[in-house]
């Protein structure tokens, strides 16, 4: 029984190398355009149970929680950034 080899999500190059592995996933790394990439991919539906999970109960449960505190904190940045512009436009960067 062969293995089917692994392909380039971008250029749908055959040569790939183990970059890393984490987590129990490998991190492939295309020897022609360096795209990195994870494999084997994983379904819509698992990443959707990922994040779903992940943001009710999981990691973003608390960022979630202080959006409040987030947002006045922001809108304080916000206006202490707009004395300094001369034209109205602002650069948002995140």
């Amino acid at each position: 029984m062969s293995l089917s080899p692994i392909i380039c999500n971008i250029c749908n190059n055959k040569k790939t190398n183990l970059f890393f592995e984490k987590s129990g996933k490998k991190i492939m790394r295309c020897n022609n355009c360096n795209c990195l990439f994870v494999y084997p991919m994983t379904t819509s539906e698992h990443q959707k149970k990922w994040y779903d999970e992940s943001y009710k109960d999981g990691i973003y449960k608390t960022y979630l929680e202080k959006e409040n505190i987030r947002r006045k904190v922001n809108q304080r940045r916000f206006q202490d950034i707009s004395k300094y512009l001369s034209n109205g436009t602002h650069l948002d960067v995140g």
